[in-house]
């Protein structure tokens, strides 16, 4: 009988225990969204499941700017392409990206990622100073050369369909590596060609975890995925970590104190931080600009007068000849090749979402919040919102001009983050793309490729079938 009324009370206990827990949540329960049951059976039961991501993206159109999912007894999760939610949250310095996402991603404590708001601060104040005109200036030529290879493929195929996003993947991550390279310091071509491999591995393995049920909470812990995962991860560190070595094998005689990594490095920032920032800048800058630029200049192809007017920026600020050198005062004085990266960022986002932990209780629209849920911002979705941007979906270059810009298309473009947890190497970024279709715009016209890009979103978008576009010759000078 004791032990009948023992086990009652632990009953009675835990029923109340989890009414309590559950009341604290009573607002967001408030909030439209599939239930429980739907919630599981839509995305572990139902064939034709589109994987969480995707499925996540389908739930703003469905329920509303302002989503609840709540797979209970698991604490419940805010999805939202809202500005109220993004102004008061996301461009909030006092929340950070959720463990659920960075338990075992190499950015460890970068700056995206680290939860100290002053050591995130510091850092990105280290990276900023070091991030000069002068710097990106003088990584200009190593870019110009990479993407050489890109341009001779397409000189060898005029009038032929490339694949722009299969050369970008690859160019761009070496562009990336360059930025932080300095003379010296070597990276062996199997070296990089192991890390492309671990990262790629680490991304699917990721998206498997997302994807599967027996990977929630607590339970991929016991998985082959989690096992699986964390090797990759610590290849990838460990790359990076080899890479510091040499930095600091290099003789101190040799040390360009202007390099991104030495200026980790004499700010005091510990290995660990610096293995992780530099890992947070080969993702930050390499992922994000693969899509945008490939499809730029598709949409390009669609509409002429957009390369038409690339050009006669480039020959009034360059000239034609398309041997000539380019620097960072040209990038800067093509206000109409800035729009056309911005509105590329803009319209073809590559990261599905980004997250942030709450961390106090907030009222926004009279929905009680508490600390510790996790809002995850739908970025594309806040970027192609008729609220943000008038016919979002068109490829308009001319929106970001300043003459014509609104304050709400500022506000709404956050294709590089905000405040403390915004990109530091934003400027790198936009003079790696502005160069970048300086050179295709110079000497080739985009021409339409008949062919479907079919975009998929794992953690960041891309083509399941290229993106190709036809590249024909333009009638310039070389001397």
């Amino acid at each position: 009988m004791i032990t009948i009324i023992l086990l009652l009370g632990i009953v009675i206990l835990i029923i109340y225990s989890y009414r309590n827990y559950v009341k604290q949540f009573e607002d967001i329960d408030k909030l439209p969204g599939p239930s429980t049951l739907k919630f599981i059976k839509d995305l572990y039961f139902t064939r034709s499941s589109p994987g969480i991501v995707n499925y996540f993206q389908s739930l703003n159109a469905i329920y509303g700017p302002v989503v609840k999912v709540w797979m209970k007894p698991f604490k419940p999760m805010i999805i939202t392409n809202d500005m109220e939610y993004c102004n008061n949250i996301y461009k909030a310095n006092d929340h950070h990206i959720s463990p659920t996402l960075i338990e075992i991603t190499f950015a460890g404590e970068g700056i995206a990622t680290n939860i100290d708001y002053e050591i995130g601060r510091k850092d990105k104040n280290i990276l900023e100073k070091a991030i000069t005109k002068s710097y990106i200036n003088s990584k200009l030529n190593i870019y110009d050369k990479k993407y050489d290879e890109l341009i001779n493929a397409i000189r060898s195929n005029l009038g032929m369909p490339v694949d722009v996003e299969k050369y970008l993947h690859n160019i761009l991550l070496e562009v990336i590596i360059a930025t932080i390279q300095h003379k010296g310091i070597e990276i062996t071509k199997q070296e990089l060609q192991n890390f492309v491999k671990s990262r790629n591995d680490f991304f699917e393995l990721l998206m498997e975890k997302l994807n599967s049920i027996s990977c929630v909470g607590v339970l991929h812990l016991f998985t082959n995925n989690y096992r699986k995962i964390w090797k990759k991860h610590n290849e990838i560190v460990r790359f990076v970590a080899n890479l510091l070595k040499k930095f600091h094998n290099l003789n101190i005689k040799e040390r360009d104190s202007k390099n991104l990594v030495y200026a980790m490095i004499d700010g005091g920032m510990p290995d660990s931080r610096i293995v992780d920032n530099i890992n947070t800048i080969i993702q930050g800058g390499h992922d994000t600009s693969v899509v945008p630029l490939s499809m730029a200049l598709r949409e390009m192809a669609k509409r002429p007068e957009i390369q038409d007017k690339i050009y006669e920026e480039i020959k009034k600020v360059i000239g034609t000849n398309i041997n000539a050198e380019i620097n960072i005062d040209h990038l800067n004085n093509m206000p109409y090749l800035h729009s056309t990266v911005k509105e590329a960022v803009r319209r073809f986002f590559p990261i599905p979402f980004l997250d942030r932990l709450i961390l106090r209780d907030m009222v926004i629209n009279d929905t009680k919040i508490p600390k510790g849920i996790r809002v995850m911002f739908h970025l594309p979705g806040i970027m192609t919102s008729e609220k943000n941007y008038d016919n979002p979906l068109t490829f308009k270059p001319e929106r970001f001009l300043k003459e014509n810009v609104t304050a709400q298309a500022q506000k709404s473009f956050v294709g590089f983050g905000y405040g403390t947890k915004s990109c530091p190497g934003k400027l790198i970024a936009y003079a790696a793309m502005k160069l970048f279709l300086v050179k295709v715009i110079r000497e080739f016209e985009v021409l339409p490729a008949e062919h479907d890009v079919e975009l998929i979103s794992g953690l960041f978008y891309q083509s399941i079938t290229g993106i190709p576009s036809i590249f024909r010759k333009r009638n310039v000078q070389v001397i």
